[in-house]
């Protein structure tokens, strides 16, 4: 069962005076960040949606912002192999629509990396740990996703 409406179970504060709505799903054994907002009750009603499954899945690499204008969307992608830095690059642009700026992933992807690896990077199952809200990620769908530890010994 999840979390009433104004509940503020997993709704923290942090820093610059915003909430943060971190809810936990149990049957996954995940944790959602569902992202900081200016006000206590709005990171509830965040919780609340997500509870009620209002809150759709993003597409792979595309990451949601707030800003004065409303919701946007931008393209987080890996950084190339041939760089010697890991970590990510950011698609130039913000996007009206999750489905826009999934094309300009896909369509940023395909001229750097070339078509066939661009298909193989959006059909990878991502290992990220950050969960399209809603969806639980395959590889830890299942009981031999998580071991399951004798009760009253700790393991050594």
């Amino acid at each position: 069962m999840g979390p009433r409406i104004g509940q503020p179970r997993y709704v923290r504060r942090v820093a610059g005076d915003r909430w943060q709505a971190r809810p936990y799903d149990a049957a996954t054994g995940t944790r959602h960040n569902l992202g900081t907002f200016p006000t206590r009750s709005e990171a509830c009603r965040a919780v609340a949606l997500w509870a009620a499954g209002a809150l759709a899945p993003l597409p792979r690499f595309v990451r949601r912002v707030r800003t004065r204008k409303g919701e946007r969307y931008y393209g987080l992608v890996p950084a190339p192999a041939r760089a010697r830095a890991r970590g990510r690059e950011r698609v130039p642009g913000l996007y009206e629509t999750a489905p826009a700026a999934a094309a300009a992933v896909a369509g940023y992807l395909t001229a750097r990396d070339g078509p066939a690896a661009a298909a193989r990077l959006l059909e990878r199952p991502d290992e990220s740990g950050r969960t399209p809200t809603g969806t639980p990620h395959a590889h830890r769908d299942g009981p031999a996703a998580r071991p399951v530890r004798p009760a009253g010994r700790r393991a050594a």
